[in-house]
């Protein structure tokens, strides 16, 4: 189990997705004792989701995006296209 950064991802002020808590939670278990995971760090004014820092790796920074598969219209190496609901 990874060491985290604070312990809970519920500890920050901000509530977090749907999809940070399931990476959260995964990444927590998987990764092995070895790994530091941080969630929301301040680096430079910037607050990625998630920074891992693996001895046999590296470092990881991962952004988590809440879309389903079927939202995607269309996507490459640049950018993603998305099917988003209009607001009335």
């Amino acid at each position: 189990m990874a060491i985290t950064i604070p312990e809970s991802i519920n500890e920050k002020n901000q509530s977090p997705t749907g999809g940070e808590v399931r990476v959260f939670s995964l990444l927590r278990m998987l990764l092995p004792n070895t790994c530091y995971l941080w969630y929301e760090p301040n680096i430079s004014q910037k607050y990625p989701d998630f920074v891992i820092l693996a001895p046999n790796t590296g470092v990881i920074v991962l952004e988590v995006k809440d879309w389903e598969i079927g939202s995607i219209i269309d996507a490459d190496h640049q950018y993603v296209k998305l099917r988003t609901r209009s607001k009335k």
